[in-house]
């Protein structure tokens, strides 16, 4: 508190302080919450926890992270597949003495039935951790970072402050704090990763140095690393890059913060009245305050490097690649200081940097054998006000008593408040130039792009080689380059219209590519493709339904673009044929069915809830088409009401699952001539028995698994029997050819029977690597086997 002015020093006297300090300290507990399971369709990841962490409070009860288990789904049971174990310990105090903070040492994988198979292991810089020290509270750089400054017994660091106890007296300089906010090295390291161990017994390494940069001529440092050299070494090569920072590989970067982010002053002008007159006083008080935790004195990075070199194996006999970001220059982060205060609001520009605009590749001789140029347009540029800065103003100047308003005392008083005005925007790139040099000679790549300002979708890409005279465009347009959401349509416009509403931007509705020479200015279609949508019956969802390609029998200039007719129609340029009709999909929004416009039909057939295509068939429409290997419960098309049966690995004829006569017919109406198939073996020593529309069959279920094949002409198939069991059972349009699968969900393809129904049979190991593929004979087609060195 300073100049300080009274006209009744004997009742309201001059404060005389020099400043007294406060100090707070705050504490924080908490109880563990966590994700216990994630389900999802074919299967669950579960999380396990461990012990109790010694590393915090015991009373608080914090485990660690044991293992996560992943699960795939069979029905309605689980079964697991793999897990993932965190093998840990802990980093130690300062003196060693105990445990400092949670350190992971290993991740290893083990298989389904708990076979370890595989770990990566973890190493670090050091094995203690500096910063537990019980005196290192203030021992902390502007960053919140330890500093090993132990003596420090203040928060303030230590400022020179100009100070005058009254308007009489001439002002003199005081030091205030003694703290040493600044930043050593030394201790950057602690716990930071050193080395990952992979399976193989490889490994990559990393090295780290502190951030520095030019403070009025002085080399200065701040917390956090950056990337000095990563080496890798496959088990029998060593490879390393090495980098280096800086113009001209100074090892300087762009200082990327203020330092009133991290500790503040304010300042009140004070005034006192009372009730003897003159009895006035007015005196400045300032308060200067700091923590120990990470300021917002800067965002993304402290220090901002616009230029790096990387160095393979660390010297120059490769050669070197020289990166430029934002043009070699730094975008700063506009600040606005409060008055009064050393109170800053930092509009953060955050979102602009890091851009890479130019890449150098010279070799060894120093030559530059490549150069890729890069550009980019700002899309969305906007300034906002997002808040308000304020502080109050005390009006005139001190006259030995208050303001006197109609013979009342009063003080002047205004508040001043200040927008703090945030840009935003979004970066594209535009243009990328690159050029090769092969003996001397140069060739030129360059890539032109633009987008819409609005939806920052693609709206045409161009390429033009030098070796080439020609230039190549390819233009995109959008649902909303053709409908307003404001307009009324029916049919194709308004799927383009609900499309737009729902922020499907992505989806192009047309393009086309033309060429044009380089001196000339006449431009030929080449191509061009449109793509109609529309809305899937039953659901929500808007998928393609029809896709017509652009035939042109000879260049030519003219081209017309796809427009809304009248409110419920599309036209298009006359040269383009519908060449694909989506015919249907299912309520997921999965395809059942599309043809072609020579007439042949493809289509789908779904299970294990839809994530995965279990048969397909040719010329055969997705009405026509059944098929179920009891795998689910989803019956593909057909009637039971039995439960599907789980056999022994290798019982079955596909899959781990097959259906028992016993528990009830299978039946499936069905129009038109049907080809139908499917697999039968006894299930039992008993004799079996088994009909297909009343024609007695039994006398082929035997020990072994048999196909049985049958031809019809409609009305209702029905498949009975005792004893009996029944595997890959299709049925398929007469004239259409169909495959089938059978999936081990999150793992791959467990069979295909082809259209023959002749079977590929993939076996996985425990850990779900493809192990073996057979054929239907059982002869084998491929062998993998992984070894990895044991740790």
């Amino acid at each position: 508190m300073d100049q300080c002015n009274t006209n009744n020093p004997t009742n309201l006297p001059c404060p005389s302080s020099l400043g007294t300090e406060q100090q707070v300290s705050t504490s924080s507990s908490t109880t563990q919450l966590g994700i216990n399971e994630i389900l999802f369709k074919n299967g669950k990841v579960r999380f396990v926890m461990g012990g109790n962490r010694t590393d915090l409070l015991s009373s608080n009860g914090i485990k660690k992270l044991d293992r996560i288990e992943v699960y795939r789904k069979e029905g309605s049971e689980y079964f697991l597949i793999k897990s993932y174990h965190f093998v840990t310990s802990y980093f130690r105090n300062y003196d060693n003495s105990a445990d400092s903070y949670l350190r992971l040492d290993h991740v290893e994988v083990k298989d389904g039935s708990g076979t370890f198979i595989n770990r990566h292991s973890f190493s670090y810089h050091t094995s203690t951790i500096a910063w537990s020290r019980p005196d290192s509270g203030k021992a902390r750089d502007f960053f919140g970072f330890y500093n090993g400054k132990v003596s420090n017994t203040t928060l303030i660091p230590s400022t020179t402050i100009q100070y005058q106890p009254n308007v009489q007296t001439a002002p003199s300089n005081i030091t205030i704090g003694s703290a040493d906010r600044s930043t050593d090295t030394t201790f950057l390291k602690n716990g930071v990763l050193k080395r990952i161990t992979f399976p193989t017994m490889g490994y990559t390494e990393f090295d780290f140095e502190p951030h520095r940069y030019n403070e009025g001529g002085v080399t200065t440092y701040v917390p956090g690393l950056r990337v000095k050299k990563i080496t890798t070494f496959d088990g029998a090569k060593l490879i390393s890059k090495a980098y280096k920072y800086g113009s001209s590989e100074n090892g300087l970067g762009h200082k990327n913060f203020d330092l009133r982010g991290f500790y503040f002053y304010s300042e009140q002008l004070i005034r006192n009245a009372c009730s003897l007159i003159p009895c006035d006083r007015e005196y400045r008080s300032r308060m200067f305050f700091s923590n120990s935790v990470i300021g917002p004195g800067y965002e993304d990075a402290p220090i901002v490097y616009s230029i790096a070199t990387e160095y393979q194996n660390g010297t120059n006999a490769n050669g070197r690649t020289v990166f430029e970001f934002d043009n070699n220059t730094l975008i700063g982060d506009p600040l606005f200081s409060v008055p009064y205060s050393n109170k800053t609001f930092r509009n953060s520009m955050s979102w602009a940097r890091g851009k890479l605009t130019r890449k150098t590749v010279y070799n060894s001789e120093g030559t530059q054998v490549a150069q890729t140029n890069v550009s980019y347009t700002n899309y969305g540029d906007q300034t906002s006000n997002i808040g308000q800065s304020g502080y109050q103003w005390i009006v005139g100047r001190w006259g030995g008593y208050l303001y006197v308003n109609c013979g009342n005392s009063v003080d002047g008083k205004e508040i001043n408040l200040m927008n703090l005005a945030k840009t935003t925007g979004n970066y594209k790139e535009t243009t990328r130039s690159e050029t090769l040099n092969f003996s001397g000679v140069a060739q030129t790549t360059t890539t032109t792009k633009a987008f819409n300002p609005t939806y920052l979708q693609p709206t045409y890409e161009e390429q033009i080689v030098s070796s080439n005279p020609e230039i190549v465009r390819t233009s995109f347009r959008y649902p909303f380059d053709i409908v307003n959401t404001s307009s009324t349509y029916t049919g194709l416009p308004d799927a383009l219209k609900q499309m737009l509403l729902k922020n499907m931007l992505a989806y192009p509705v047309e393009q086309y590519t033309w060429v044009k020479p380089t001196s000339g200015s006449t431009q030929q279609i080449v191509g061009g493709q449109v793509t109609e949508y529309d809305l899937i019956p039953g659901t929500n969802f808007y998928q393609s339904k029809y896709l017509h390609l652009l035939e042109v029998a000879s260049l030519g200039s003219s081209y017309t673009t796809v427009q809304v007719s009248g409110s419920s129609a599309l036209t298009r340029d006359g040269r383009y044929k519908l060449r694909l009709t989506m015919d249907s999909y299912d309520t997921r929004g999965n395809l059942l069915q599309y043809s072609l416009s020579d007439g042949q039909i493809k289509s789908f057939l779904y299970a294990y809830e839809g994530q995965y295509a279990v048969a397909e068939a040719t010329n055969s429409p997705g009405s026509t088409l059944a098929f179920t290997s009891f795998e689910t419960n989803e019956k593909g098309g057909w009637t039971y009401s039995g439960p599907e049966s789980r056999v022994m690995q290798g019982e079955g004829k596909t899959g781990n699952s097959v259906y028992l006569l016993n528990n009830g017919d299978i039946t499936k109406a069905y129009k038109g001539a049907y080809k139908l198939s499917l697999w039968v073996r006894k299930n039992t020593s008993s004799s079996a028995s088994m009909t297909i529309n009343g024609v007695d069959y039994g006398s082929q279920v035997g020990t072994s698994w048999k196909l049985i094949e049958v031809t019809g002409s409609g009305g209702t198939i029905t498949i009975s029997g005792s004893n009996t069991m029944v595997d890959e059972l299709r049925v398929h349009a007469a004239a259409g050819m169909a495959t089938s699968f059978t999936i081990l969900p999150m793992v791959g393809i467990l069979t295909q029977l082809d259209s023959k129904n002749l079977g590929t049979y993939y076996r996985y190991d425990p850990f779900g690597r493809l192990e073996t593929v057979r054929n239907e004979d059982g002869h084998l087609l491929n062998l993998y086997d992984y070894i990895y060195i044991k740790p």
